[in-house]
């Protein structure tokens, strides 16, 4: 172990604590359920949504127009998978909702327009909370979907992401509409998926090769070459989707990495103010940081 890289060992760790169940959204999105808190962004591509949002460009939403049989807040029925329904007419829109300016970019969803701004509203408040509360991001926009299944005898479609780009959701006041922006982090590829295909199925997904510099379009080429071999498997590269993906940084049995994280920083935070500071720990500090410290030593161990 000593000989291996400390980023080498940083991305071991961070493997052995994600989870590969379908109940992780990044190994199955559960799509056009009442419940989810998700939008399908449809007709337009990836590449240029990704494109514009990286380049600062900010993002109302459309809903879809009623001649178009736009989607309530639903399950919706049929057999079509989320790149393969028809978009809906972009130019044609419920006059009910709020219209954006010609300056304004706007992406199209398949939610009628109450469906749209209930949803909007439920994902914003939820992002704030999480956000307020835990002091992390967990909304991303989704681009590109592998649709898989758990064996060849199944019937049951699996959809799991393929880039995820950190973004918010924001208003200037109630009566404002919501837009939607680049937080200026850089995308990530799906760790977990990337450890179940390759632990479950023999396939390797690659990582990026420049963070900074993503071709998704490429990117999700070379994936599509990957899994070729499976019958039934496809990249749906123009999917998108916004969402929360509460462990871009994985977990296991529910055990948050970010808690995992922040109970370490609190114990460094301790140990440097007793240096640094002269402060005294009390007696929970000093039984949290041996805590800490039996746990990172006997993880290390296992794993040697």
């Amino acid at each position: 172990m000593a000989g291996i890289p400390i980023r080498d060992r940083l991305l071991a760790d961070r493997r052995a604590l994600l989870d590969s169940g379908t109940r992780n959204r990044l190994i199955h999105i559960p799509l056009r359920t009442k419940t989810v808190r998700a939008i399908e962004i449809v007709g337009q591509t990836s590449a240029d949504v990704f494109r514009h949002l990286g380049e600062g460009k900010r993002f109302s939403f459309l809903p879809a127009a009623a001649a178009e049989g736009a989607a309530s807040d639903v399950p919706a029925t049929g057999e079509s998978s989320p790149a393969q329904d028809a978009a809906p007419d972009v130019k044609s829109r419920n006059k009910g909702s709020p219209q954006p300016r010609q300056s304004d970019t706007a992406v199209q969803t398949r939610l009628s327009s109450e469906a749209l701004q209930k949803r909007l509203l439920d994902i914003w408040y939820d992002a704030r909370t999480l956000e307020e509360e835990q002091g992390v991001n967990i909304l991303f926009v989704a681009f590109g979907l592998l649709k898989w299944f758990e064996d060849d005898k199944s019937d049951v479609e699996r959809f799991a992401p393929l880039v995820l780009l950190p973004v918010r959701l924001e208003r200037s006041s109630a009566a404002d509409r919501f837009h939607l922006s680049w937080r200026t982090e850089p995308p990530s590829p799906n760790v977990s998926l990337q450890a179940k295909m390759n632990d479950e199925f023999g396939l390797k997904i690659e990582d990026f090769g420049d963070e900074d510099d993503v071709d998704i379009v490429a990117y999700m080429a070379g994936i599509a070459e990957t899994v070729s071999r499976k019958a039934r498997w496809a990249v749906q590269p123009d999917a998108m989707v916004l969402g929360f993906f509460s462990f871009t940084i994985g977990a296991r049995h529910g055990i948050a990495v970010t808690a995992v994280l922040a109970s370490q920083f609190a114990a460094f935070a301790a140990i440097a103010s007793y240096w640094l500071f002269g402060e005294r720990l009390s007696r929970v500090q000093a039984s949290g940081v041996a805590t800490v410290i039996a746990g990172v030593a006997v993880l290390s161990l296992l794993r040697a």
